[in-house]
């Protein structure tokens, strides 16, 4: 049913100098929407409405705040009026930076001093050991 409107999306968006990788998760996502209205068996494109866009964003599948987000900014993209303008952003949890134990650094130094036997190596183990002694 979108498949003209997304095609022709796409291309207003290649030539608009989006990037590569943007006009790649718009055309996956935009696709993806294409499947669910279809399952949906809505008749015409514009019968869609709001809770339409939330149920894709949030229940098709099982999708990553990742995922939901990519889902909102390509219908944000494609359906510029008032429904998809206040679809939320999820927020995606910040990762916990995850540091190396003493043991496993002294590990690692040891494995660069037993293989430092070139310039590189060299300059590898010097960087390494600099490193351990701030």
């Amino acid at each position: 049913m979108l498949h003209c409107n997304i095609s022709t999306f796409l291309q207003y968006c290649k030539n608009s100098n989006f990037s590569t990788r943007s006009l790649e998760t718009l055309e996956f996502r935009l696709n993806e929407f294409n499947t669910f209205i279809q399952k949906q068996a809505i008749p015409a494109i514009d019968q869609i409405n709001y809770t339409h866009l939330i149920q894709f964003v949030a229940d098709y599948g099982t999708p990553s705040p990742s995922v939901k987000k990519a889902r909102v900014w390509s219908l944000q993209q494609l359906i510029q009026n008032k429904i998809a303008a206040p679809l939320p952003y999820p927020k995606i949890e910040k990762k916990i930076a995850q540091f190396l134990t003493n043991d496993e650094f002294k590990r690692i130094l040891h494995y660069f001093f037993q293989h430092a036997t070139d310039g590189p190596g060299l300059r590898t183990s010097a960087i390494v050991s600099i490193y351990n002694s701030e």
